[in-house]
């Protein structure tokens, strides 16, 4: 079976899609200079394996993976635990 190839442009299903539109809402009613980045997360309520990312802004997708791991952090720390991520092998 072949791989679903996953875009970081356009959506590639359902719960992307919505996380797209949230995302042109989000910045209609927004100035430009109010938001550098807008990251927009979706979860089927019916299936909890589905979920479904919004993401408006980057220039590099590979600072994607900061913010998200900021954001994190400052969840953890508020829940009264610490964050920490652990590299795992492939295979």
């Amino acid at each position: 079976m072949a791989e679903e190839r996953i875009t970081f442009d356009e959506p590639h299903e359902r719960l992307t899609a919505i996380a797209s539109l949230a995302l042109d809402a989000i910045e209609s009613q927004v100035e430009r200079e109010e938001l550098r980045v807008v990251i927009v997360i979706v979860d089927a309520t019916s299936d909890p394996t589905r979920s479904g990312i919004g993401i408006k802004g980057y220039e590099n997708p590979g600072l994607v993976f900061a913010d998200l791991f900021q954001q994190l952090k400052a969840i953890g720390a508020t829940m009264g635990t610490e964050v920490k991520i652990a590299p795992l092998g492939r295979g």
